[in-house]
């Protein structure tokens, strides 16, 4: 670095020497794998400081942009918002082509506390991958007795269908979902919810067979909310079982002046040929009926119902039942035997002619 001056008589010559810092380019990124979050990321002149570059990144990748910096060592760091998520270690790349791109191999080391040399004419690029910590978890719906349409739903609120809702007519699943972490929610709709006792549960799937079985432990659920908590890497299978409300409905049969056989067409519909004898049914609760079919020579003459809901028609000659939960509701049918009248004719002196006769009270026949 020296020049050669050729002075003449009585001159000044003045030389300057000119140096140009040597410099280069830095741009960090961030990289999101699953749902993204927030955090900032920061290009700094020592570690955990900036001085170069901050930015923060909400919702999806980003990038500090290009920077143009002195040739030396930078440091990279990332902060806040990354609770629920796995961080790979820092990837660096020299972009030789100067395109953004790592398409010409070009790895740069990365030295402690995540620093990066940054030499002459060199475009260095840095990324984090951040990847969202997930579980899984999957609804399932056991009816015990008659079902019905019912819909469930898995959601990130309380009654919530964001993961996903399913409508249901007998004993399913929505199916296996992965989920984030955190608090999600689950709920069922029943069209009559008051026909049902309804309980959930939710278990670890040990044996990720999708199946609740011996092998599987309890999981925490709030069962009044429908919270229920996964971490990462759970596999959680929560299940509602809904029993059937239900009762029983009896025809009792009382025979007054005789015996015969009664059918009953209906709910419950058999017959009965004993005084006393019965005939019942285990049902849904809910309204029934019972048609009684009289014999020949019998008349109906009274229903009654030892519960309040429900009813007897002697004209229809039917039983209305009323059935509540657990409610066994019996309606006594009563029926009168007919009695017969004779009337023996002995004319004197003896005479072959008719004689006719008209009754009263309902005899029948009125008249012969």
């Amino acid at each position: 670095r020296s020049t050669s001056i050729a002075l003449a008589a009585g001159e000044t010559v003045e030389c300057t020497f000119v140096n140009t810092r040597l410099q280069g380019t830095i741009e960090l990124k961030k990289h999101w794998v699953g749902t993204a979050g927030s955090t900032t990321i920061t290009i700094g002149t020592a570690a955990g400081a900036g001085g170069i570059d901050s930015q923060a990144v909400n919702g999806s990748d980003g990038t500090t942009g290009q920077n143009v910096v002195l040739t030396g060592t930078y440091y990279m760091s990332e902060s806040g918002g990354l609770t629920n998520y796995n961080s790979s270690a820092l990837v660096c790349f020299n972009d030789v082509n100067n395109n953004g791109i790592d398409d010409d191999s070009s790895p740069v080391i990365v030295g402690a506390n995540d620093s990066v040399s940054v030499a002459n004419a060199q475009h260095i690029i840095c990324t984090y991958t951040n990847t969202r910590k997930t579980g899984k978890i999957e609804l399932q719906k056991d009816f015990i007795g008659t079902p019905e349409s019912v819909t469930i739903k898995i959601g990130t609120s309380q009654n919530g269908s964001q993961v996903d809702s399913d409508v249901l007519s007998a004993d399913g699943t929505d199916g296996e979902h992965t989920v984030d972490t955190g608090t999600l929610y689950v709920s069922e709709t029943l069209t009559t919810p008051s026909n049902y006792d309804s309980a959930l549960a939710c278990f670890n799937d040990v044996n990720d067979d999708d199946v609740i079985d011996g092998g599987d432990t309890s999981h925490l659920v709030n069962t009044g909310t429908g919270a229920v908590e996964v971490g990462e890497n759970d596999d959680v299978i929560c299940q509602f079982t809904n029993t059937r409300n239900t009762g029983t409905v009896i025809v009792k049969k009382v025979m007054v002046g005789g015996s015969d056989t009664f059918t009953y067409t209906g709910t419950p519909n058999g017959s009965i040929a004993t005084n006393n004898g019965t005939i019942q049914a285990a049902v849904d609760t809910g309204n029934y009926s019972s048609v009684e079919d009289v014999p020949a020579g019998w008349d109906l003459t009274n229903i009654v119902c030892d519960d309040g809901n429900s009813t007897g028609n002697i004209g229809t000659r039917t039983a209305s039942f009323n059935v509540e939960s657990d409610e066994t509701v019996t309606c006594t049918f009563t029926n009168t035997k007919r009695g017969t009248v004779v009337i023996i004719k002995d004319a004197d002196p003896d005479d072959e002619r008719d004689f006719n006769y008209s009754t009263t009270g309902g005899l029948t026949p009125s008249s012969f």
